[in-house]
């Protein structure tokens, strides 16, 4: 129950300040013209934020008993210009709540200052905004029938309190059409992001890698609520027709799996961007995340692009979530196509960056061509909306695997954290940067929060458990390993990194079978592990049979310079693996960043040369 403030004299809410003594309503330090009826009402509805004030509450508060007017007009009207100083609405309201032929409620956080306080220039402490806050999100949902909340929020372990948890599943594609299916996965990406980055301090959404497992399922909303941890869940569909678009989108309270709220659209297919930020505002004044401010520095990037450059970089990211050599090459000749019909598009330029990464990464191009056409993107991107947060981790991401510039891009990392925690992406790179430096139990602390931020991901899953690895703490990566092997028996990555912690294990027959059926899932594709796992396993044959195989094609391939070096790690020929080390370190390869981290390096780490490489890299010393 919200206590009575008692004839409050100054106070501050929602980015306002209101000091009563000198009948004044500021914002920024500016003070706001407001009629004095509406100012009173203010006050009126300030003793008792949080409770129904009623329209007669109303009428001896602010005309007395003895006082005749048109009270029904009076009223209404100062409510009115009470909404315009605040700039806010009747329909969407963020500090005035009507509750219709009844009365009126302040459902905002309200922080009574000290007499001697000026409300002006005093900042308000964080932990208790953090409280204000939160209770003022109790008082906004229960009032819309959220009463679950409650429960929700009390402490049982992540995640944490002060946070709402909330899921986009994917839209539904009603066109019947396959190939429009992009349009309805695109919608689904662009509202997640949306939501992600309106007020990420309070409000806490999964990412879309976890919510795509659960494309056209059965399963029932309480269900998908507790696999994901949401207290709320939103749904919706896509039908397009010709230049018709009709979008229908509801916002699900997961405990009982009752509508908060919910609406649907009929528009012209050219104006879905406008579309879609219509519907992250209304999902977003149900949960009441625009109490804050939606993002810190206040940037939001007011470009719109061409119908035809936004639909090709939904068929890029289409493409791009894939994950394969071929379906990579095909996002970024869509991305490249969208830039070409719009070069001042931000969000094409950041997919570009991220396409060019993943190249590089999966050796379709060579490290010191992908990362610099990244790197290019990733600042074009930046250069047309500095808050893209996909273009900073890039960029980030680049100054440490590729500059080696490790202090540089930890603050990078933080920076965008700080700004975006909901980003699991983030929080994988940031960990990536953490075991690169043999800091593993930071690694292994941001890995799990970017599980419970994308619980289903078999990316973050397996992460994890290359940070227990990296750890030599093989049990434990095996278990997550299996963990998304039960996900998905075909996930190639997690079979290969079993086979590396199994190889430390002693398995060998065990962990040859993985990284075979790793290569095996990648159709195809050449494994720098393999010829490694047959020289440790003791098949020197096999091994230098492999190895020939990767010397042959290490022209061609960038990534055979690594499985190089380490099959001669294997082999114990310590001076022909530094030879390719030195090769590796000229090229600027990613398998420098990570020599403290993996264990198999461990066999010439107290050879000089190897100390040698770890110092001229920055890597940070033992």
């Amino acid at each position: 129950m919200p206590s009575e403030v008692d004839s409050p004299r100054a106070c501050r809410f929602g980015g306002f300040e209101v000091d009563f003594r000198a009948g004044q309503l500021r914002r920024n330090g500016s003070v706001l013209p407001i009629q004095p009826k509406a100012l009173e009402l203010l006050r009126a509805l300030l003793e008792k934020p949080g409770e129904v004030i009623t329209r007669e509450q109303l009428r001896l508060k602010l005309w007395g008993t003895g006082t005749f007017v048109e009270f029904d007009d009076s009223l209404n009207h100062a409510v009115k210009k009470l909404r315009q100083a605040l700039g806010d609405t009747s329909e969407a309201p963020r500090f005035i709540e009507t509750l219709p032929r009844h009365g009126y409620r302040f459902i905002a956080a309200v922080e009574v200052l000290a007499l001697d306080e000026n409300p002006a220039n005093t900042p308000v402490d964080g932990s208790r905004r953090r409280i204000l806050v939160i209770a003022a999100l109790v008082m906004v949902l229960a009032g819309a029938g959220g009463y679950g909340v409650l429960t929700y929020l009390r402490p049982s372990g992540p995640p944490p309190v002060d946070r709402v948890m909330l899921a986009v599943l994917p839209f539904e594609n009603l066109s019947g059409d396959e190939s429009q299916e992009y349009v309805s996965d695109g919608f689904t990406e662009e509202l997640l992001t949306e939501l992600a980055r309106a007020n990420p301090a309070q409000l806490g959404v999964i990412a879309r890698t976890s919510t795509t497992r659960f494309k056209n399922t059965e399963k029932s909303i309480g269900e998908i609520g507790r696999e994901l941890g949401v207290g709320y869940v939103v749904e919706g569909s896509v039908r397009r027709d010709g230049l018709r678009m009709r979008v229908a989108v509801q916002l699900i309270r997961v405990e009982d799996q009752t509508h908060v709220w919910a609406s649907a659209y009929d528009r012209d297919s050219s104006s879905v961007l406008d579309l879609e930020t219509e519907i992250a505002a209304q999902v977003g004044q149900s949960l009441a995340i625009r109490l804050l401010p939606r993002r810190q520095d206040g940037a939001v990037s007011a470009h719109q692009p061409t119908p035809d450059a936004r639909e090709a970089r939904l068929r890029g990211r289409y493409h791009l979530a894939r994950r394969s050599g071929e379906s990579i090459v095909k996002a970024q000749k869509e991305f490249e196509r969208a830039l070409a019909l719009d070069p001042d598009y931000p969000e094409a330029c950041a997919d570009l960056a991220k396409t060019y990464v993943l190249l590089a990464n999966y050796g379709v191009l060579p490290q010191g061509e992908g990362k610099p056409k990244a790197k290019a993107a990733a600042l074009k991107a930046l250069q047309l909306d500095p808050s893209l947060s996909d273009a900073r981790i890039v960029l980030a991401g680049i100054v440490m695997e590729f500059e080696w510039n490790f202090t540089g891009a930890e603050a990078d990392f933080a920076r965008v954290i700080g700004d975006d925690p909901n980003n699991a992406f983030a929080r994988q790179w940031y960990s990536a940067l953490l075991w690169s430096q043999g800091r593993f139990d930071e690694a292994i602390h941001q890995m799990k929060l970017a599980c419970q931020l994308d619980p289903l991901s078999l990316s973050t899953i397996v992460d994890l458990g290359r940070a227990y690895y990296f750890a030599r703490r093989y049990d434990e990566a095996i278990a997550q390993y299996r963990k998304a092997l039960d996900m998905d028996r075909n996930y190639a990555a997690a079979h290969s990194y079993m086979g590396l912690a199994l190889l430390e294990q002693q398995q060998h027959t065990e962990a040859i079978a993985e990284l075979e059926t790793g290569i095996g899932l990648m159709r195809g594709a050449r494994s720098i592990y393999l010829p490694y796992g047959h020289a440790v396993a003791g098949n020197t044959e096999k091994a230098r049979a492999l190895l020939g195989e990767l010397l042959q094609e290490q022209a061609q391939w960038p990534l055979a310079g690594a499985g190089i070096a380490l099959a001669y790690v294997g082999l114990g020929e310590h001076d022909r693996a530094f030879e390719w080390l030195e090769r590796e370190f000229a090229a600027r390869s990613g398998v420098i960043v990570m020599l403290k981290a993996h264990p198999y390096w461990d066999p010439i780490r107290s050879d000089p040369r190897y100390s040698d490489l770890v110092r001229r890299a920055g890597l940070r010393a033992d």
